[in-house]
């Protein structure tokens, strides 16, 4: 379950996404986070996954406590990645404000044997992704139990029509 409710933006893409290995409501708060939940949905090795499951706390140099949201909580076969999604801008442009943030993750996940990781662009926007974009239509809308059946018996017929005429 989140922890931090994602706000309407008028800047970024935000919304919410149907997937089957999300852990509560799939909620994206731009469309590079979107894109990445879609890699995760069709990756085989992903058991489930959480939008914004915890938060970190940590303190700046003059002692000031801070939290943490990390995008994405991953449980893989094997192993536990938290993931911070961003552009590759964003990190150049925020990396001061940034790097606190995920240093605390990194100790976060250490002490619970897990992994960090930040994930840009270069990594998600790939070829990968657009043959993901044009399967997915097919992998959600299977048909219903009638019509499956009925597909299946019309499939059966006319592959004993086809072998009675070529035997």
């Amino acid at each position: 379950m989140p922890i931090r409710k994602i706000p309407k933006n008028y800047r970024n893409i935000t919304g919410i996404a149907p997937y089957n290995k999300a852990v509560g409501i799939a909620a994206y708060e731009s469309s590079l986070e979107r894109d990445f939940l879609t890699l995760l949905e069709f990756d085989s090795n992903v058991q489930h996954f959480e939008v914004q499951p915890i938060a970190i706390e940590w303190f700046d140099p003059v002692g000031k406590k801070h939290i943490y949201t990390p995008d994405v909580l991953v449980h893989y076969q094997n192993d536990v990645i938290i993931y911070e999604v961003k552009y590759r801008s964003d990190l150049r442009k925020n990396w001061r404000e940034l790097k606190p943030k995920f240093q605390a993750a990194l100790h976060f996940c250490k002490s619970h044997g897990w992994h960090f990781k930040l994930i840009t662009e270069l990594e998600i926007h790939t070829d990968y992704l657009c043959n993901i974009r044009f399967l997915l239509p097919y992998q959600q809308n299977g048909l219903s139990g009638e019509y499956s059946e009925a597909y299946m018996t019309l499939l059966d017929e006319s592959l004993r029509e086809l072998k009675k005429t070529h035997t």
